[in-house]
């Protein structure tokens, strides 16, 4: 238990206030982004569906490709970000050097 206290009292607190700020920063910009243009884009898509108001086939089929492909985006930065911790847990990031 005095482990704890001790990493605790280690702590510069001022410095994990401001990395809460930065992070709460980084949220609201990300937040007004995806407001900005994913509000407009969802309404389009959902008024240039089938049986809607301003029926588009191609127009939606773009802007349908197009969301589908942004909302892979967050898993392949993930992926990417995955592959130190792949090596350090496996000693390796590719299965074909355990062949060798």
């Amino acid at each position: 238990m005095a482990t704890v206290l001790e990493f605790f009292a280690e702590i510069d607190w001022s410095d994990v206030a401001q990395a809460a700020i930065d992070t709460l920063t980084m949220l609201g910009w990300s937040l007004g982004f995806t407001v900005l243009i994913g509000l407009p884009l969802g309404i389009v898509l959902y008024l240039t569906g089938q049986p809607r108001l301003l029926h588009a086939p191609r127009l939606y089929r773009l802007l349908s490709l197009a969301v589908n492909v942004l909302r892979s985006l967050p898993f392949i930065i993930l992926l990417i970000v995955m592959i130190p911790v792949t090596t350090c847990l496996l000693y390796t990031s590719d299965a074909a050097d355990e062949l060798d």
